[in-house]
């Protein structure tokens, strides 16, 4: 991954009238790195932000008004990650190893899976709405995903 940095600045929270609890979360992290007015993310920090259940919710709103990047992934050793209920919306997963990956529940609306291994990757009740998961690749015994066919071991649209 990235080792890109992000700044977010309070004011700009303030602007696009983010919630009470988004501020305070704002305050919490930029405290914590003794900070008042800016919060420094690595952009690795999104992944862990997107997974946490204190912080996805603020991840996309922030992203839906263009404050942080969506989750960039792409080719990134996830195997095994507990990935569950995980906001990834959007992001960028391509050719990335999610074999064994725990994804339930995870919101990957829009996502770019092409060419990912999701080989034993657990999907239940994953939002897979919009994702392209044109070349992924899962075992025979995997369960079957919706608009999605098995072909030699790679997934196309059905």
């Amino acid at each position: 991954m990235s080792r890109t940095t992000i700044y977010l600045h309070r004011a700009d929270l303030v602007e696009r009238r983010a919630c009470e609890e988004g501020l305070a979360l704002f305050d919490e992290f930029a405290a914590a790195q003794g900070r008042r007015q800016s919060l420094r993310i690595p952009l690795a920090g999104l992944l862990w932000a997107a997974c946490d259940p204190r912080t996805r919710s603020f991840l996309g709103w922030a992203q839906d008004k263009s404050l942080l990047p969506r989750v960039s992934a792409l080719g990134a050793d996830l195997r095994s990650a507990s990935l569950a209920g995980a906001n990834l919306r959007s992001a960028d997963l391509r050719s990335a190893d999610l074999e064994g990956a725990d994804l339930t529940d995870a919101y990957l609306e829009g996502a770019d899976l092409y060419g990912a291994d999701l080989r034993s990757a657990d999907l239940r009740s994953a939002n897979l709405y919009g994702a392209d998961l044109t070349g992924a690749r899962r075992w025979s015994n995997d369960p079957p995903i919706a608009g999605w066919k098995l072909r030699n071991g790679v997934l196309v649209q059905a």
